[in-house]
């Protein structure tokens, strides 16, 4: 090879070392910011925990991420988690946007969630933040479909 190719191939090595660090995911990371998120919740420090949850999130759609070791359904359940602390925002403020930004959160999920336990808190967070602003016939609608799916 001559100078030229080397040249190339040390750019394109340089390149790839600087940019891996934003392009591939880490299972460290993840499981760190998880983890942080919990505590957070667990203290009731809903704003924070929802960054963390959502960093979370972030690192977890980068290549090569592994989230199995937290969950295989990762995507649906820092969702759901998004979800309920925005709930308890809005239990704690009366603030309806908070219940808004929680059903955001569910529907991004709802639809494709496979697990059981996971469709049952979707459908009885989505009734209740319904029901918290106003909708009422939404709210009747999506607790009909709870009691119905899961008795």
């Amino acid at each position: 090879m001559n100078n030229r190719t080397l040249g190339i191939i040390g750019g394109v090595a340089l390149v790839l070392a600087i940019l891996a660090p934003f392009v591939l995911g880490n299972a460290n990371k993840v499981k760190k910011f998880f983890e942080e998120a919990e505590m957070l919740y667990e203290r009731e420090d809903y704003e924070i925990a929802i960054t963390k949850y959502t960093k979370a999130l972030q690192e977890s759609e980068k290549i090569g991420a592994k989230t199995e070791a937290i969950d295989t359904y990762f995507t649906t359940l820092v969702n759901l988690k998004i979800a309920w602390c925005y709930y308890k925002l809005a239990e704690n403020t009366s603030d309806v946007r908070h219940n808004q930004q929680a059903l955001v959160h569910i529907k991004k999920v709802a639809s494709d969630t496979q697990v059981a336990k996971y469709q049952e808190e979707l459908t009885y967070l989505w009734a209740e933040n319904l029901y918290a602003i106003e909708e009422h016939n939404q709210a009747k609608f999506k607790f009909a479909q709870l009691i119905e799916k899961f008795p």
